[in-house]
């Protein structure tokens, strides 16, 4: 890995010749596993606890610079990271990246980041599930109640 030059003569058969340099850097290193959770905002309950009020959420995160990052519902059983994607975007110069707009359905919602990076290398994946809260429901409700004094 690191910075390569590349040198390339290529002659005829009278003998010309022509040198020229190729400077390009060598990227083999996989990108390490994203790191993504609820924006602070669609996080409804204590923060960190994978749970919400809304449908719609952005999901935050952090990875390689400039890395693309590939958002999938997790399916069970397959493989993390493989179906169709739900939305795709660019980690900034300083590693952070968000999906806004994820549809949430009411229950788990589970989600997987694959990272690729600048060079097109596969890195790591991270599953998460992020809870829909469900209002509370009444079964059986109790029929008013007539209160008398004294």
């Amino acid at each position: 890995d690191g910075q390569r030059t590349l040198f390339l003569e290529v002659a005829d058969a009278l003998g010309n010749s022509d040198l020229r340099q190729f400077t390009f850097r060598l990227d083999r290193t996989v990108p390490g596993e994203p790191l993504f959770d609820l924006a602070p905002l669609s996080d409804s309950g204590p923060t960190g606890d994978l749970r919400t009020d809304q449908t719609s959420v952005t999901l935050t995160g952090l990875a390689e610079a400039g890395a693309t990052l590939q958002l999938t519902r997790a399916t069970v059983p397959g493989t993390p990271g493989t179906g169709t994607p739900v939305a795709t975007t660019t980690a900034a110069a300083n590693g952070t990246f968000a999906f806004s707009g994820v549809a949430l359905t009411a229950g788990a919602n589970s989600f997987v980041v694959r990272v690729v990076d600048a060079a097109g290398n596969v890195g790591g994946t991270l599953a998460q599930t992020f809870t829909l809260n469900a209002a509370p429901t009444v079964a059986n409700p109790i029929a008013p109640q007539a209160l008398t004094a004294g």
